[in-house]
């Protein structure tokens, strides 16, 4: 039989079997403990501290973007932007702007500049980003990225607006300190941990990133290989966590957001070594430690056996033992089970726990509420009596291919809305996320359904807001071209026209300028619902809906579709004109407008949509110039006009700026003295290729395009100054006769203008060195103000000359209530008053009635000395013609005053 040495050998070797086998079972199990107690917490650790820097981003980003709107509407930024668009000449404007900017500097900008209509930067404040650094573009209204140079910037670029109307831009950088920090920190959680920002960039990203590649920016692919990059998932618009390659072609794990609603995604990510890397440096400590135990048991085995008994008792303490770690780890899942059943209960949004057969097994108190069901109406139930019936059939072929390989995922995220439905039949948008997860029944989906109603709802509000004008509600000019690039479709599949009307209200600034804006903004408002009202999808046209949308301002554009007679198009603008030239009557005032409209056929005109917007505006405005509330279609001819009136507009602005402007002076002389008593300053143009080009090729242009208040105080300086050079010379004393455009004339600071003028030339206003031409029917709008406007001029002492009289109003009411001087009888009349008896006998009677009211009458266009006769036969006072002198530059004009020439 053994031997005691026998029984302790095999003892020995089977203790030290059952010693190393224990070891390395404890060994993988602790490594296995280890990797997953790592991946738990350096998953959620990426999850949460992405989720901080998304929300940091967005808050850093939204605050600056609602910064730069707010410092549009700042009292003394909009008063200097009116003030520069007024035109003031004194540089209040200038200042205004610039101390607004440098009060807005503080508010956390680092760069302001503020532009004109014209796009003219007119005041400035901090340092801008250089040009070449490197941009992200951002999902936010008007023109706004991100910037790096040094630190993040958002740049954003926004109408200045009051009362509806556009004055202007700002221009602003606003630094993001936080989000700056985060990608300046470089390393997160390990030496190769990186937070990447990007925004699509074609069919590319371009990313921000801490610090990887050389780089601050770069360009990447959304897959590598066929597989897709973490990134691409966040400008998806989903949220979750991988494990895959990188833009380095290294393994790694990666969490994945988007940065809300500004197109913009986040990954914070790192190598996958780096995860297991402290695991198996505490795993080297552990199995050494083992070793040393597992030796030091084998010794003890070997060397110190203790009899049977002892083993026995120590074999029952060690069960015991294992029995009281058994319990405790019993009662430490009891514990879990507790934790996960109070979690699942409340938790915010509904939680539906369903199994590979997609039947829900639980469910908690959220999902009760939002479904509607009692909890046990759900649970046995298939989940498909949660999402409307039409999706059902096609949803249990997604769920067993889902089943099949479980990935976690979030669906309704994007632009596919998902629905849920509740017991009472009404259905509501939703996003769900799916996790699987084990369990001993097997493997189980947990689906997290949130309710998205009301950011649903604030979508379509803000889709609405980004589509419509904010006044009316009609359709804007983003609308309006979207639904005539598919109208233009349409209409070549179906063989019809398509007519684009451009409508503009005559007249609309008189109301804003008299009465308010507040009162054009209610007329707007009625004529939009009349427009509405006039075109309905039962009209004339039946072939498709016609749309009526404002583009800003006075302007409206009308979409008629399904046209197949040109006349049926003449109904509708008539119709149109007939609607808005009614009267709209609100607070006590009787408000009249008339319109003008442009209109142009597709595919006829053109098939380009900016082209056919620019033919009807084009048309639009042939129709303003053949008398307002008219309609014109559009041809060809149009294009080319409006090309010549561009290049004359701009040549005359041009022509300002280089001082090609000059003025010729033309002498006025008294009948009975023959002495030249005055001269009336002309303006001519000096182009440097087409040589001297006369007021009437040019004078039409600027009116319309309102040069004419810049020409016409150029014409008023350069007049006065060179009175005041010939005054020095000492030739004898004239007046200097300055004509006044009825644009000119209705300008608030006409006065002031004049006032600086005479200063600025050392002129002595009551000496009879100035005298202002104005029309009859300039001075007959707006009679209180036309009369307050010449009693100041006349108090200056300027000397008030109404010109081509006879040819418009000639009431003797106005001329008593106006300080006038002199009436100048229009040369139309002159030309042939010496064979015909009309005109001679109007000639007559503008000299009696002049002097009866102790008025001068000075007659122009006199060429002949048959002309001459006439006139001193009807005692008229003065005249002014070829027939005497033509219009002469300065210096001839210098040398006719020093000659003394008089009227024979």
């Amino acid at each position: 039989m053994p031997t005691q040495k026998n029984y302790q050998q095999r003892i020995s070797l089977v203790a030290g079997a059952i010693l190393l086998v224990i070891t390395l079972v404890v060994g993988m199990a602790v490594f296995v403990v280890m990797q997953h107690h790592a991946e738990t917490i350096l998953r959620k650790s990426l999850q949460s501290s992405l989720k901080n820097h998304v929300q940091f981003a967005r808050i850093e980003i939204e605050a600056a973007f609602d910064r730069t709107v707010l410092a549009t509407t700042q009292p003394l930024l909009l008063a200097g932007m009116q003030q520069m668009n007024a035109g003031l000449g004194d540089g209040s404007g200038h200042r205004a702007l610039n101390e607004a900017v440098r009060d807005l500097l503080p508010a956390g900008f680092t760069a302001i500049a503020l532009f004109d209509k014209s796009g003219h930067e007119v005041a400035h404040a901090g340092t801008f980003a250089r040009q070449s650094v490197q941009r992200l573009p951002l999902n936010l209204p008007g023109r706004v990225q991100l910037l790096w140079d040094g630190q993040l910037l958002l740049q954003e670029v926004a109408d200045i607006k009051s009362g509806g109307q556009v004055m202007g831009e700002i221009m602003t950088e606003t630094p993001l300190p936080v989000t700056s920090s985060a990608f300046k920190q470089g390393k997160f959680f390990s030496e190769t941990g990186e937070l990447a920002l990007c925004a699509p960039f074609g069919s590319d990203m371009r990313c921000f990133i801490t610090g990887l590649v050389p780089h601050v920016l770069t360009t990447s692919q959304h897959t590598l290989k066929g597989e897709l990059l973490p990134m691409a998932y966040a400008l998806a618009g989903e949220t979750g966590f991988i494990a895959a390659r990188d833009y380095r072609h290294h393994e790694v794990v990666a969490a994945y957001a988007p940065v809300d609603h500004l197109g913009l995604g986040m990954v914070l990510k790192m190598d996958s070594r780096a995860l297991y890397a402290p695991v198996l440096n505490q795993l080297r400590y552990l199995i050494s430690l083992l070793i040393v135990v597992m030796g030091i048991g084998l010794l003890s085995l070997r060397w110190l056996l203790a009899p049977l008994v002892n083993r026995l008792v120590r074999s029952e303490a060690e069960a015991a033992q294992r029995n009281a770690e058994l319990s405790k780890e019993i009662a430490g899942h009891q514990f879990a089970k507790e934790r996960f059943h109070t979690f699942f209960e409340s938790a915010p949004d509904a939680v539906v726990m369903i199994n590979q057969q997609g039947v829900m097994t639980l469910v908690n108190r959220q999902a009760e509420t939002l479904f509607g069901y009692r909890r046990d109406e759900l649970l046995g139930q298939l989940v498909e009596i949660l999402m409307p019936e039409v999706f059902r059939q096609a949803h249990v072929g997604l769920r067993h291919g889902f089943m099949e390989s479980p990935t976690p995922r979030a669906m309704g995220t994007g632009h596919l809305s998902l629905l849920g439905l509740r017991k009472d039949g009404t259905t509501f948008p939703v996003e769900i996320s799916l996790s699987p997860m084990a369990s001993e029944d097997g493997s189980i989906v947990a689906a997290t359904v949130r309710d998205i109603t009301e950011r649903k709802q604030l979508e379509t509000r803000m889709l609405h807001q980004a589509t419509h004008d904010y006044l009316t509600g009609l359709p804007n000019r983003i609308l309006f071209n979207d639904i005539l690039g598919y109208a233009m479709g349409h209409a070549l599949r179906t063989e019809t026209l398509l007519a684009v009307l451009f409508l503009d209200l005559d007249e609309f600034k008189n109301i804003n300028d008299t009465l308010g804006h507040e009162y054009g903004d209610i007329l707007l408002k009625e004529i939009a619902q009349r427009l509405t009202a006039t075109l309905r999808k039962n009209d004339l046209i039946a072939h498709g809906d016609d749309l009526v949308a404002r583009q800003g301002g006075d302007e409206f554009t009308i979409l008629l579709q399904g046209i197949r007679l040109i006349h049926d198009i003449v109904l509708v603008a008539e119709k149109i004109l007939a609607a808005v030239s009614k009267p709209v009557t609100t607070g006590g005032y009787e408000m009249h407008v008339t319109a003008s409209i442009g209109i142009t056929l597709f595919p006829f005109d053109d098939t380009n949509i900016e082209h056919l917007l620019q033919n009807a505006d084009t048309a639009m405005y042939r129709a303003k110039g053949s008398g307002k509330n008219h309609f014109q279609f559009y041809s060809a001819e149009m294009s080319m006009r409006l090309r010549e009136h561009m290049e004359i507009e701009n040549g005359l602005r041009h022509a300002l700026k280089n001082d090609e402007l000059v003025l010729h002076y033309q002498p006025q002389l008294d009948i009975k003295s023959g002495e030249i008593v005055a001269v009336e300053a002309l303006v001519r143009w000096m182009h440097p290729e087409k040589g001297l080009i006369p007021p009437d090729k040019f004078i039409s242009v600027a009116e319309e395009s309102g040069l004419i208040v810049a020409i016409g105080e150029w014409v008023l300086r350069t007049a006065c100054r060179q009175n005041k050079h010939w005054q020095a010379a000492g030739l004898p004393h004239i007046r200097m006769a300055v004509n006044l455009s009825a644009r000119q004339f209705r300008e608030p600071d006409l006065v002031a203008v004049v006032v600086k003028a005479m200063a600025d030339a050392n002129l002595d206003p009551h000496l009879d060195n100035l005298e202002l031409e104005l029309t009859e029917s300039m001075i007959m709008k707006d009679m209180g103000a036309t009369v307050a406007t010449l009693n100041q001029l006349h108090e200056l002492g300027v000397h008030l000359s109404i010109d081509d009289f006879g040819t418009g109003y000639s009431s003797l009411g106005y001329l008593k209530r106006f300080p006038i001087n002199t009436l100048k009888i229009d040369q139309s009349f002159v030309r042939d008053i010496t064979i015909d008896a009309d005109d001679a006998a109007i000639a007559a009677a503008i000299v009696t009635l002049g002097h009866s009211l102790k008025l001068k009458v000075i007659a122009e266009g006199v060429e002949t000395v048959e002309q001459l006769a006439f006139l001193r036969k009807i005692k008229c006072d003065e005249i002014q013609g070829y027939y005497f002198s033509k219009p002469l530059p300065a210096d001839e004009m210098e040398k006719l005053l020093g000659e003394g020439r008089r009227l024979s």
